[in-house]
């Protein structure tokens, strides 16, 4: 599914960048990507494509975007608090009008943040975050509207910190999370381990990975679902290999994906799963001698794992939703970072608008209902850089 460059300390340790999409209804018609080819970005759309909405009040950042199930979507995030230093979880609600609302959350907590939201239906989300000491646990929440029931997922044994990164359901009784746990060094310093969770409706209960060649700092931060016995996820690792793992209704398992066998950081910041033989990991690797990343992008056809070529001058991809004919995604390439479409073999770049005296910033992509938004944060006062301007831009999307 997908945010910014979420602000937990595992993210932050790994520079990773997340992005995760609901999963299509059933009934629709399966809709295969195009095979990949390589191209130079073309010029799509123009500024004025974009429609623009302010999502008052100031000092909210949506960090994740999914289809409700009725033609809108739901978001979460942050709002800086009116009553003090710290920040309150936010639930965004927009509706098959368009129109946005807020709802903050009360957690007894400073800092606790949302990080994911996935649909479950009929207007009702499932919402994932940070560890919240108060509560003993990693934050979860789940409801509609105004009506959101605060819960918690169990701290790992031995974990004192750590956050829950993304999180998909495949119903209102079937989902899956994942994130990493903080845990203290010996020296004084923090190592980072991957969490999954499962949610049966009713409570999370945490699900052992097996063993994996990993670095020092490794974690999960992406999931997407194509049926309850079939599950992907992806994330981050200070070793030379990919970390990606399957699902298969029983127990996880690591996957292997093509690796330069060097000692890099890797991330699999987005993983798309349109059906069981059309799955997209997108992300990127840091190359420490270069000083640079290079971004990572695997194919799975349902039997193999390809690793497919981008664009010269490609950076990273990050914040992927699927949308027709393939997915959309911030991607950055030289010394830019720009909304990318790819459909039917073809990159075309979807340039936003400037709207205010600085350029939006985006945090958080979603499709529904043949509709893309982009949720963004623009500065328009530089002295309260704490309270931005929350911007949807949305677009329709045409074959």
């Amino acid at each position: 599914m997908h945010v910014l460059a979420r602000s937990s300390a595992a993210l932050a340790a790994a520079a990773a960048l997340v992005a995760a999409s609901p999963a299509p209804a059933a009934d629709a018609v399966r809709e295969r990507a195009a095979p990949f080819t390589v191209s130079a970005y073309g010029t799509g759309a123009a500024s004025a494509g974009w429609q623009t909405t302010e999502i008052g009040p100031k000092g909210g950042y949506v960090f994740d975007l999914a289809e409700d199930g009725r033609g809108g979507l739901i978001g979460v995030g942050a709002r800086s608090r009116v009553d003090g230093p710290g920040q309150v979880p936010v639930v965004f609600a927009k509706g098959a009008d368009g129109s946005w609302r807020q709802t903050p959350i009360d957690v007894p907590d400073n800092f606790a943040v949302f990080q994911a939201v996935t649909g479950t239906g009929s207007g009702r989300g499932l919402a994932v975050g940070r560890h919240v000491p108060e509560l003993g646990g990693y934050l979860t929440g789940h409801g509609q509207g105004d009506g959101w029931r605060i819960g918690t997922v169990p701290m790992v044994p031995g974990a004192t910190g750590g956050s829950l990164e993304d999180v998909d359901a495949a119903g209102a009784a079937d989902a899956w999370a994942v994130g990493s746990s903080e845990r203290p060094d010996p020296d004084g310093g923090f190592s980072y381990e991957p969490i999954t969770a499962h949610w049966d409706g009713a409570a999370w209960r945490t699900v052992q990975l097996p063993p994996a060649e990993s670095g020092v700092h490794w974690g999960l931060v992406s999931v997407d679902m194509v049926a309850a016995d079939n599950v992907w996820a992806g994330g981050f690792n200070d070793g030379p290999h990919p970390l990606l793992a399957h699902y298969d209704g029983t127990s996880w398992r690591w996957v292997p994906l093509p690796s330069t066998g060097e000692k890099r950081s890797t991330l699999i910041g987005s993983v798309l799963a349109r059906a069981a033989d059309d799955v997209w990991a997108l992300g990127w690797e840091y190359d420490p001698e270069a000083g640079e990343s290079r971004p990572l992008a695997y194919h799975f056809d349902g039997r193999t794992w390809t690793a497919v070529p981008l664009p010269a001058g490609t950076r990273h991809l990050h914040h992927a939703v699927l949308t027709p004919g393939g997915f959309t995604a911030m991607v950055q390439y030289d010394s830019t970072e720009a909304v990318v479409r790819y459909d039917g073999g073809t990159w075309v770049t979807l340039p936003l608008p400037q709207t205010g005296a600085s350029l939006a910033r985006v945090t958080a992509l979603g499709y529904a209902d043949g509709t893309l938004s982009a949720a963004a944060i623009r500065i328009d006062d530089p002295e309260r850089p704490f309270e931005p301007t929350t911007v949807e831009f949305s677009m329709r999307l045409v074959r």
